[in-house]
């Protein structure tokens, strides 16, 4: 396990009536008491203050300490000598810590005055309300003598938590739900399968969370009894818990560092993709009508969506009616637009740079932190710093989003997180099995677009050396005075072709009522 040095400690343990033997605790949880516990007001200060508050706060307790601390001292003669008389030297350094501790009490209340008092307890999801607990408690209440309790306490240093300001419940449960879930996953626990229960607590010198979570119905189907048991496995994967303390303090680290331009930049790229999607099919259109090698890969991404798009309207990437064939054409259909448009081109360009110094700064964090660690140290203790760092940069091949890597392998490990910083905000499948990244919301986008397209065939005397493997270089790419003499090469073309149809359709429109003239004179004369 980590060291003891470490800011963030984590302790787990399951408890029962029956595995691996009774517990007299099993009965804490049972009874509603330990959400009673972890949802007490003094402990969870059920209240969201801004950092501005919170520093105004910290500095009226640190003065009222060194107040009371100091009248102690003054008073130290006087409080020696009633030593013996209880109740007087009671009542004297009460006297003392409500004088100390007056301007900060009085700060509290004022912040407190305005603010809605919240329960302080989460779940995966997010916080709980005051009704959600009632029906919380009798979820706990449900738990029979066969079911495993997990509970833990995750809890951080003093220094870490001085040095990194982050006091809000609601920015730790982002923190930690997203990790428990990992922790869950990994110990082949379903997160939607199990009842949680987490809290923060702000009431000691060390923050910590309090968390606990079961399995809401049995989910493992015994072949000797024909039906479906409680796990039976209690003890946790022990990497598991290294690996949920060490991604902790990287994602509270990572939490100061300013991923504003990321996010910027992935919106400024949906706002673009929104104004111009109007000229999809043009681009498109181009693409096709032209020599270039993506023509027959498009066409047969566009037709293989097109397909399935028709027979699901309610069609996204996350359909189960999606196929891993059909999503992979998706995929390569929105990285064609956006490789190919010259008005979304640069801000995507743009956005993968911004990506890869975000998730480069992340991985770092995690390395530092990770590297450190005894299991790293004994399974590579040869290996400096610098030597560990080199051997975790990925091929292409490593770089795609769904990539095997041995996670038993702390290098492999390594790797599996440097891919996994790299294609969250890209493409990637989170722990819910949800597909999500800019990639994904381009190509929700797109799938409505399809809808209303219809491409051009390839010509029979069109070049057809084209390539057929579905990787894209940049060397695919249009510049922009290449599209821009294709596209203008190709509306002249339509134009032309327009005019002649008009011009034909006149012509016969014209002979059609000669014709019909000479008819009607004909038969005036006869």
């Amino acid at each position: 396990m980590i060291k003891k040095t470490t800011p963030v400690l984590l302790e787990v343990k399951a408890v029962s009536n029956a595995i691996p033997k009774p517990s007299k605790k099993a009965n804490w949880y049972k009874s509603g008491d330990y959400l009673d516990y972890i949802a007490r007001h003094e402990a969870t200060r059920g209240i969201e203050f801004s950092t501005e508050e919170i520093i105004q706060l910290q500095s009226k307790k640190a003065n009222a300490w060194k107040k009371y601390n100091y009248s102690l001292k003054q008073k130290k003669t006087l409080l020696e000598s009633l030593s013996e008389n209880h109740d007087v030297y009671t009542s004297i350094k009460k006297a003392i810590w409500d004088e100390s501790f007056k301007d900060y009490k009085q700060t509290l209340l004022d912040l407190t005055s305005t603010k809605e008092l919240h329960t302080g307890v989460f779940d995966l999801k997010g916080e709980i309300s005051r009704k959600e607990m009632y029906f919380k408690k009798k979820a706990f209440n449900k738990i029979v003598d066969d079911q495993l309790i997990w509970s833990g306490v995750i809890s951080f240093s003093e220094d870490f938590m001085n040095e990194h300001q982050i006091f809000s419940g609601k920015e730790f449960h982002k923190i930690v739900s997203r990790n428990l879930k990992k922790l869950m996953i990994q110990n082949e626990l379903n997160p939607k399968q199990m009842e949680t229960a987490i809290s923060f607590h702000k009431n000691t010198d060390n923050t910590h969370f309090h968390f606990a979570f079961f399995e809401k119905y049995p989910t493992k189907y015994n072949n000797e009894t024909k039906q479906k048991e409680f796990r039976k496995t209690f003890m946790l994967n022990l990497n598991s818990m290294r690996e949920l303390e060490i991604n902790i303090e990287s994602d509270i680290k990572s939490n100061m560092e300013v991923f504003d331009d990321l996010f910027q930049s992935r919106d400024e790229l949906r706002a673009a993709y929104k104004t111009t999607h109007n000229n999809f099919q043009e681009v498109f259109e181009d693409l096709i009508l032209t020599k270039k090698p993506l023509s027959s890969n498009l066409l047969k991404c566009y037709r293989s969506v097109k397909k399935i798009k028709s027979k699901n309207n309610n069609l996204t990437f996350g359909s189960k009616n999606l196929s891993k064939k059909d999503k992979n054409n998706l995929l390569n259909l929105t990285t064609i637009y956006l490789e190919n448009n010259p008005a979304l081109n640069d801000k995507y360009l743009e956005f993968l740079e911004i990506n890869k110094n975000v998730a480069k700064k992340q991985f770092d964090l995690f390395f530092e932190s990770y590297s450190d660690s005894d299991f790293v140290k004994s399974k590579y203790p040869n290996l400096d710093k610098i030597e560990l760092y080199n051997l975790t940069n990925l091929n292409d091949e490593e770089l795609q989003w769904d990539y095997k890597f041995d996670l038993s392998d702390p290098i492999e490990f390594l790797k599996f997180k440097n891919n996994e910083f790299i294609n969250e905000n890209i493409f990637h499948k989170n722990e819910n099995g949800i597909y999500e990244g800019i990639l994904v919301q381009i190509g929700n986008e797109l799938l409505e677009d399809v809808e209303y397209m219809t491409l051009p065939t390839l010509r029979k005397n069109q070049p057809t050396s084209f390539k057929t493997d579905n990787t894209f270089n940049s060397t695919d790419n249009y510049s922009f005075v290449d599209w821009k003499k294709n596209k203008d090469e190709y509306s002249i073309n339509k134009f032309i072709d327009e005019v002649q149809y008009l011009s034909t359709q006149k012509a016969r429109e014209i002979q059609y009522l000669i014709d019909t003239k000479d008819k009607q004179l004909t038969k005036q004369i006869n």
